[in-house]
């Protein structure tokens, strides 16, 4: 092997311990900061906890008088709501042109 080839390849060499010794070293700092994160996030985690906790209990103390639809107010109510009348979507030919299209106004030919 020529000289310039074992200077590249130890160059090379060089620079790919060092990218993974910087890789592994970022990697642990990463997992020690999480760690030390964990007890802020077990705190926030615990304290919303607390407040679903109380609201839970806020909720099941509400009870509902069903005797609203005995009244006979609510019983002689009226409806004025129109029924929706079925309508035919689409095309019965999807290769149809817009122009074929028969329609509900129109008489067929």
């Amino acid at each position: 092997m020529s000289q310039l080839f074992k200077n590249v390849l130890i160059i090379l060499t060089v620079i790919v311990l060092v990218a993974i010794g910087y890789y592994m070293l970022k990697e642990r700092g990463s997992n020690s900061l999480s760690l030390n994160n964990a007890d802020a996030i077990s705190d926030q985690l615990l304290t919303q906890t607390q407040v679903f906790i109380e609201r839970r209990n806020q909720l099941e103390s509400i009870s509902f008088d069903f005797e609203i639809f005995n009244n006979p107010n609510f019983s002689s109510l009226v409806s004025y709501s129109s029924d929706v009348l079925e309508q035919v979507v689409g095309k019965s030919n999807i290769f149809d042109t817009v122009s074929n299209i028969q329609t509900d106004n129109e008489p067929s030919h």
